[in-house]
């Protein structure tokens, strides 16, 4: 039985960021991928029956019948559609989802605040030592510029 969720994206970002959280959250996703510029891809639910609204990214499921499933969807597809507000919203059935992309719409609002985080880090003169999971938590590692006032004089 599907169990369609639409969940609303915090953020304002690029089709490429939404692209990139994707594949970080399962990286055999990325060939499976469909994006269109102008938001004109349909989504299907498991049963083949297409959804009302046009999408700007697809990742299909087992009920797209012009393609094959992407791994780990049991059902239907996953379709990402901007909002009049600019902002983005997924719409998926979580049921058929792996475990570990359950929380999808929270997974891909972490990634692509911390993208953010790391631009406007970047901006202010700070330099990324790395970028890591540790314990189930991403940790963002970077360096900032010390006023000289600051610096220790031996």
């Amino acid at each position: 039985m599907s169990q369609w969720r639409s969940g609303k994206l915090q953020l304002k970002c690029s089709l490429g960021i939404l692209k990139r959280a994707l594949i970080s959250i399962v990286p055999e996703w990325e060939k499976y991928i469909i994006e269109d510029e102008l938001g004109l891809l349909d989504l299907y639910g498991y049963q083949g029956n297409k959804k009302g609204d046009k999408y700007y990214i697809v990742i299909p499921g087992k009920g797209d019948p012009s393609r094959v499933a992407a791994p780990g969807f049991n059902y239907s597809g996953l379709g990402i559609r901007k909002q009049r507000d600019g902002s983005w919203a997924i719409d998926v059935d979580s049921s058929g989802l792996p475990s570990h992309a359950k929380n999808i719409v929270g997974k891909v609002n972490n990634f692509v605040a911390a993208e953010k985080i790391k631009k406007k880090a970047a901006l202010q003169g700070n330099q990324l030592i790395a970028d890591k999971m540790e314990g189930g938590k991403r940790k963002i590692l970077m360096t900032a510029p010390v006023d000289p006032k600051y610096k220790i004089h031996a």
